[in-house]
């Protein structure tokens, strides 16, 4: 305790100031916690000082807050270029920031401990070394990459759950009977519910899989029945089965942009509202991916899955201008893959505008891309679509297939590789 207050006192946190009694002071107290390594070791105990914000209501006593957050897919497409790119460049340090949390990474080590003892000389951090584990993820370090992995952070929901000893399952979700809003008993604890549901939405940042399924359950977060809960655990005994795989980043000359984009047209029984995912690949790895029910109701499977060609492109082109700032040459044009022929055809041709008025500002989006050659949309077969794992519920055979393409394996005999500092503030 008195370490963490001797480095707010150094850090200049607070001043002191007269008390206004017009304003509600916002109180603070004393938070302890273990840190823990990969392998459930303990690494060290912490003491944190933080301030009461629950007591606030928002609009009265604040209107917005901020804190420094890296976005996932930064991290990812970061991981994606140290692997090949600092080879290639000039000086280079990439710092991310998540919160206190901080991965700085670069290709030139020297340069590295310099800047890193210039935050110490200014900051109280601690230099926790190599990058092996950073908010719950464990990187693993293979000959050829990392792979990234959560499987201390899936042990520990399960053991939370009391379902170590449950009996795995091959898939998240089941493929035949759909969930659907009706009638049921409500669900006993609707806090579990939704606490294991968030916890669920976290580990989607490393396990792609799961992400529908997440998704899909989120729907019923404001009074989840029984069935609803039965499909939580489903997850939960997949993650149990699968705890061991980890999401590969390689090494690859290829620095390219490939996305696949899919629409589940009026699936949803209860809305008739369809849903459409993503997943962007920086060479062969992925870096971003997303789903999402769309909001209004699509008259066609043309225009479910053009609305959100157009919002995957604006993904793509945010990962593009990432690259360019991290001086990252694309030699190809970027490619997006979709299995709807229509909205291929629709994307090179100005004719079919009159079909779709109704969505004209998302056809003149991705219109003008193409035109000007800064993307390319193109058909895939259907068993090629890489996106089928965001928008439906997969059998056994076509999940896992789909899975291994999206660089889910099993962890190599992990080794030290790309030099990647992880600091705590």
């Amino acid at each position: 305790m008195q370490e963490e207050y001797d480095a707010l006192i150094k850090n200049q946190t607070w001043e002191l100031v007269t008390r206004d009694l017009s304003n509600t002071v916002v109180d603070c107290k004393w938070l302890y916690r273990i840190k823990r390594k990969a392998n459930g070791s303990i690494d060290r105990f912490r003491a944190l000082l933080v301030a009461k914000g629950f007591t606030q209501h928002t609009g009265l006593d604040f209107h917005e807050t901020f804190s420094p957050i890296v976005k996932p897919a930064t991290d990812r497409t970061k991981s994606g270029t140290s692997l090949f790119v600092w080879k290639h460049m000039a000086v280079t340090i990439c710092v991310l920031v998540y919160v206190d949390d901080i991965i700085i990474t670069g290709n030139h080590p020297k340069v590295i401990k310099f800047f890193i003892n210039s935050l110490a000389a200014r900051f109280s951090l601690k230099d926790l070394g190599y990058l092996n584990y950073f908010l719950g993820v464990d990187i693993k370090h293979i000959p050829d990459g990392l792979i990234l992995s959560q499987s201390k952070y899936i042990l520990d929901i399960l053991s939370e759950l009391d379902m170590e000893n449950y009996k795995g399952v091959y898939t998240p979700m089941c493929s035949i009977v759909p969930l659907r809003v009706v009638d049921g008993s409500p669900h006993t604890d609707v806090t579990r519910y939704r606490r294991t549901l968030g916890k669920l939405q976290y580990l989607s940042l490393t396990w792609p899989d799961i992400s529908y399924a997440v998704n899909k359950l989120s729907q019923f977060l404001h009074i989840p029945i029984d069935e609803h809960w039965k499909a939580v655990k489903r997850v939960l005994w997949y993650l149990k089965e699968t705890a061991s795989l980890g999401l590969r980043i390689i090494h690859s000359s290829d620095s390219n942009l490939y996305m696949y984009v899919d629409a589940d047209w009026a699936a949803n029984p209860n809305d008739r509202i369809s849903t459409s995912g993503y997943i962007l690949f920086f060479g062969p790895n992925p870096v971003s991916w997303s789903l999402k029910k769309q909001c209004v109701v699509a008259r066609s499977s043309t225009e479910a899955e053009y609305k959100f060609v157009a919002n995957a492109l604006a993904e793509l082109t945010w990962v593009r201008n990432l690259l360019h700032k991290l001086h990252v040459t694309i030699s190809k044009t970027p490619t997006i893959y979709c299995d709807n022929v229509r909205v291929t055809y629709l994307s090179h041709n100005p004719v079919f505008h009159t079909r779709m008025k109704h969505v004209v500002v998302d056809f003149a989006y991705v219109r003008d891309q193409v035109q000007d050659h800064r993307v390319h949309v193109t058909h895939t077969h259907a068993c090629d679509q890489l996106a089928d794992t965001f928008t439906k519920p997969l059998p056994k055979s076509a999940f896992t297939r789909c899975r291994s393409k999206l660089g889910i394996i099993a962890p190599c005999v992990p080794r030290r590789g790309v030099l990647t500092i992880s600091v705590g503030c």
